[in-house]
């Protein structure tokens, strides 16, 4: 076993002369390690135990063996020179050293690197605004249910309405009894203008004998009686009235329901179907 003279790895030459650390070529470099020496002058040994001046050479000094183990003859037993560019001791010719052979071993895989990670706290975001907006509906909401139910509690009572348009009836004041009326599109065909009410309670009916409404108010000297508490469900009502008169000489009481429904901000009569209903018929 020898050692490659740049990286010391320990190589068999029986094997390779390429080291497979550095890839030197350990041959190479023999030979030029040997071209280098027989370069150099033979250095004369000193006489060992001799006279002074004697020149007898010592036959050891001049053997040399190479990396591989073989003897190199007439070489000094000298420092091996360096193998970088310069001059070797006693020469003149620069020594240069051999080029490397190409380095196959693979590397290892590349590290990835991580990307700095920023000391700055990230910016916090603006807080939103909808836990705001949203109290705001609520509000607004819960304002509006406030506001529709103090207005359902707060409309004035049905009996109002009753009272006022049997006062206009039994007065013969059409102009205020048609106002209290509700009056829906088919009814308007009947009834467009107070004039149609007032031709309706003028009108002849023959089962009243020929007699119109108001003869009949008229003869029973008919008037308001009394009113009762109205039965309210949302936008309708029903109020019960009491009308007094006199028939055939006795005194006497008609009960009538009375159908009102809420339009306008106030409750009026049901249509043609309540102005029939408020005179006792269907």
């Amino acid at each position: 076993m020898t050692k490659c003279p740049r990286c010391e790895q320990s190589i068999d030459p029986t094997t390779t002369t390429i080291c497979p650390i550095c890839g030197t070529d350990i041959k190479a470099m023999n030979a030029q390690v040997a071209h280098d020496l027989n370069a150099q002058p033979q250095a004369q040994s000193p006489d060992i135990g001799g006279s002074p001046g004697s020149q007898h050479a010592n036959p050891t000094i001049n053997v040399r063996r190479n990396l591989a183990g073989d003897e190199i003859p007439n070489a000094q037993a000298e420092a091996p020179p360096s193998y970088v560019i310069g001059s070797a001791p006693g020469s003149q010719k620069p020594s240069v050293a051999p080029p490397a052979a190409p380095n196959n071993t693979p590397r290892p895989p590349a590290t990835p690197q991580r990307a700095p990670v920023s000391v700055h706290r990230a910016e916090q975001p603006a807080k939103s605004s909808t836990g705001g907006i949203v109290l705001i509906a609520v509000l607004i909401v819960v304002a509006a249910i406030g506001g529709f139910w103090f207005k359902l509690h707060n409309r004035p009572s049905p009996k109002e309405s009753a009272e006022r348009y049997y006062t206009a009836i039994i007065s013969k004041d059409y102009t205020t009894a048609y106002g209290l009326i509700r009056l829906a599109a088919e009814d308007k065909t009947k009834l467009g203008n107070a004039d149609d009410l007032k031709k309706m309670f003028q009108t002849k009916i023959d089962l009243l004998g020929g007699l119109t409404i108001e003869d009949i108010i008229k003869a029973q000297n008919a008037k308001l009686g009394k009113i009762g508490e109205p039965k309210i469900d949302g936008d309708t009502a029903t109020v019960p009235v009491e009308l007094e008169g006199t028939a055939q000489g006795k005194a006497g009481t008609r009960s009538v329901e009375l159908p009102l429904e809420w339009e306008s901000g106030g409750w009026k009569v049901a249509g043609v179907k309540g102005v029939n209903a408020s005179l006792g018929g269907k």
